[in-house]
């Protein structure tokens, strides 16, 4: 370990970093205290301020986790470095990078870990102009921004010259994928998360212009298998526990997501084992939506559902038997964040549930369409 930390030492050294004054400041003083071996953590926007003395060589990234309420991964810089290794055994480094995502995300943040670790550069810039010159760069994106910046032209033209774009964060429709591979742009789906240091699979773009969907193959020193329709992950970049819980070797993890490995090891993720949705990105819990629904005195019932969307990977709706006197989504804003209020309100006289109380995903297509 102390052998990783002098060679993050001499890598801090290096002009590898392109930012912000104040966004570098901020990251080099980060990686300085991770560097010495102290404890840190990396706080969320939305998230709590964080109340605890950290351990030493401890690195704690906030996740969403499977029921939407803020918790920390414990990782190391081991952990973390492992999993850049892992990347850069199938893709070959040095791993330059163009981070648009946010730096408390693991998904930005491993960014900054992969170009120390292999000898990379990483030019941080504003994601809504990428004012980057793209040759040579990965790019990493979640399915909104890929949507988005592909309706701007000259946006597109930049996507087609990055060296790579990662593609995570959340469910990708057919649709969007297939738009994508039309304009020939570098596109490699990927699968992973924040207790597995970021992606553990991955299609590369010779794969996905070929025609392949799918989220790709296991990564080197890493296991998917699948398990009653659960994805089982074993690897080398495993986190060490969520703060406040116990702590200690993890051997794997069962993941909350449902999938399945075809013939050619390539692993399909076919959705949530729970009902978590995750829309552009950030997870939403729809029980403390429909729970805030029924706050409402006239709403009666309420169901709170994910559908596939092609700009936000899912898209929040919500089936209320009822009708209030107020502008829903208006209301909604005042007690949830944005993101957890329904783009679409349907007033019912029915929940769309079978004879079990299951979703009837039938009578959900016949109003959403």
């Amino acid at each position: 370990m102390e052998r990783g930390l002098n060679n993050l030492r001499d890598s801090l050294r290096n002009d590898w970093l392109v930012s912000d004054p104040k966004v570098k400041a901020a990251l080099l003083d980060k990686l300085n205290q991770i560097a010495d071996g102290k404890g840190v953590v990396f706080e969320g926007s939305k998230a709590a301020p964080f109340k605890g003395s950290i351990p030493a060589g401890q690195i704690l990234i906030p996740t969403g986790g499977t029921t939407g309420q803020p918790r920390y991964a414990i990782h190391t810089w081991q952990t973390l470095k492992n999993a850049a290794e892992n990347l850069a055994a199938r893709i070959a480094g040095p791993i330059n990078s163009c981070c648009i995502l946010p730096m408390h995300h693991v998904s930005g943040f491993m960014q900054i870990v992969r170009a120390l670790v292999t000898g990379g550069r990483v030019h941080v810039t504003d994601a809504r102009a990428l004012d980057v010159e793209p040759e040579g760069l990965c790019l990493s994106i979640v399915p909104t921004q890929l949507n988005r910046f592909m309706e701007q032209p000259e946006l597109l033209k930049k996507l087609k010259r990055f060296r790579i774009i990662f593609l995570g964060g959340s469910a990708v429709s057919k649709k969007l994928l297939h738009q994508a591979r039309e304009q020939q742009l570098p596109l490699a789906p990927c699968y992973g998360m924040t207790e597995t240091a970021a992606m553990v699979t991955l299609l590369e773009p010779s794969d996905f212009l070929a025609g392949i969907y799918s989220s790709g193959i296991a990564l080197p020193n890493t296991k998917v298998t699948i398990q009653d329709q659960r994805i089982h992950i074993q690897t080398n970049s495993l986190y060490r526990g969520y703060w406040g819980d116990e702590q200690g070797e993890i051997e794997s993890i069962g993941t909350q997501d449902r999938g399945m490995i075809d013939k050619d090891y390539h692993l399909h993720v076919h959705g949530r084992l729970d009902r978590v949705i995750i829309s552009g990105g950030e997870k939403i819990d729809p029980a403390e939506v429909e729970a805030t629904l029924l706050m409402y005195e006239d709403i009666k019932e309420a169901l709170v559902l994910g559908v596939e969307d092609k700009e936000w990977g899912q898209r929040v709706i919500a089936f209320v038997v009822g009708h209030t006197g107020v502008n829903l989504p208006n209301s909604l804003r005042k007690i949830l964040p944005s993101h957890k209020v329904p783009k679409e309100f349907h007033h019912v006289n029915h929940l769309p549930l079978n004879r079990s109380g299951k979703v009837d995903w039938e009578q959900v297509k016949n109003v959403v369409g």
